[in-house]
């Protein structure tokens, strides 16, 4: 008579690791334990085994990532049923000219998206490291300025004392040549000249508004220097420009001197004459004719310059 019990069956051992259940592929499902409570020490179900990739270099080939290509379960298990498993499909996938994708999270970086994250990482440091450079740059010549005011390294303000002017003749008038020179004194400004290569006679001579002498006529020097909008008159005159000095009177050798304790010119303030121009003109100044005593031509032309003090 047959024996109807069959083998004996064998009870796990307690601290043996959980049975392996059958996939749906008709092998072992890659080392994946039966579902158990999670009291019990049990896991969730793996993901869906993975799959062969396209050849990359086919076209449609799936781009590593997306659906349909392989995910790895994060709750996979390395068992030696699951290493065997994938050591199988990693040969089919040679045999068959396919490729097999086992990590595909290392291809994330060559996504489209991951391409775009990583530009606006890096844009937004590199703005914000340049914003600190611009910004510590502008705290440290704020604090060099900052030092160097409270060092005193400041040019202080001083007054002006004596000015000086190098004469020489516009265009036609090479042989004029001279200096002039203005001395800050208790009762005014003392103004001095001596000038050479005049025509004999007297010569009309004028502070004007501008130091500019690029003229080769001397009209880049404007007018008489009259801040005050008084008319035309001679140095002594009750109403008269700043810059009316009179004449200057050449001798037969055209050599003109000239030295006048002058009460209306200025060397510092808001009417200084410092940096303004100097004229001198081919005749006489009748002191009364309106705006500039009808002097004629400009024959020698300069700059009133702060001069060294000795």
């Amino acid at each position: 008579m047959p024996d109807l019990r069959g083998p004996p069956v064998r009870l796990p051992h307690p601290g043996a690791p959980p049975a392996l259940v059958r996939g749906d592929g008709g092998g072992r499902d890659h080392g994946v334990p039966r579902h158990l409570p999670a009291e019990r020490g049990g896991r969730a179900p793996r993901e869906a085994p993975p799959r062969c990739l396209l050849d990359p270099g086919r076209r449609g080939a799936p781009t590593p990532g997306a659906p349909g290509s392989f995910q790895r379960s994060e709750h996979a298990y390395r068992t030696p049923g699951s290493l065997r498993a994938t050591r199988r499909l990693r040969l089919g996938c040679r045999q068959s000219g396919r490729a097999y994708d086992d990590h595909p999270k290392s291809h994330q970086s060559h996504s489209p998206h991951g391409r775009s994250t990583m530009s606006r990482a890096i844009a937004f440091i590199s703005t914000t490291a340049l914003a600190i450079i611009i910004l510590v740059a502008a705290c440290s010549d704020n604090a060099a300025e900052s030092n160097g005011n409270a060092g005193g390294d400041a040019a202080p303000h001083t007054t002006t004392t004596k000015a000086i002017v190098q004469v020489a003749g516009t265009k036609g008038n090479e042989a004029v040549a001279g200096t002039i020179t203005f001395t800050q004194q208790d009762g005014g400004v003392l103004v001095e000249a001596t000038v050479t290569g005049l025509a004999a006679g007297k010569h009309g001579f004028h502070i004007h508004q501008l130091g500019d002498v690029t003229c080769v006529d001397g009209k880049c020097t404007k007018g008489h220097w009259n801040p005050t909008g008084a008319k035309h008159g001679g140095p002594d005159a009750a109403e008269r420009h700043h810059g009316d000095l009179g004449n200057l009177e050449a001798g037969a050798d055209g050599k003109a001197t000239y030295k006048r304790l002058d009460k209306m010119v200025q060397l510092n303030g808001h009417d200084s004459i410092v940096g303004r121009g100097i004229i001198i003109h081919a005749g006489a100044d009748d002191l009364t004719s309106q705006p500039t005593g009808a002097a004629g031509a400009r024959v020698g032309q300069g700059v009133i310059g702060i001069a060294e003090e000795k």
